[in-house]
């Protein structure tokens, strides 16, 4: 699934060789959601990475909101990729 703002919902993106509908971001838009990956900046992380990681999807947050909070695991891939493997929530 491919999520998106009020104004993106109905566009259409490619994944691949595959044309997908952009749906509108709501608090419900994670229910059966395994991974999300937040790149809209730090309102939208700040108001909807905690909805996600309720829903017990694995939110891994682009934005500044989060990467200094103790609690949650700042990954590089190239330097500590081993930090994903036990973690469950949220990934800076």
């Amino acid at each position: 699934r491919a999520i998106g703002s009020a104004r993106s919902a109905g566009k259409s993106v490619r994944f691949r060789d595959d044309s997908i509908s952009l749906e509108e971001l709501t608090d419900r838009s994670f229910d059966k959601i395994d991974i999300v990956f937040f790149s809209a900046g730090g309102d939208v992380s700040r108001k909807y990475v905690p909805i996600a990681c309720q829903a017990d999807a694995i939110a891994i947050d682009n934005s500044s909101v989060f990467r200094m909070e103790p609690h949650v695991p700042l990954v590089i891939p190239e330097i500590n990729p081993e930090d994903v493997r036990s973690h469950r929530g949220l990934i800076a």
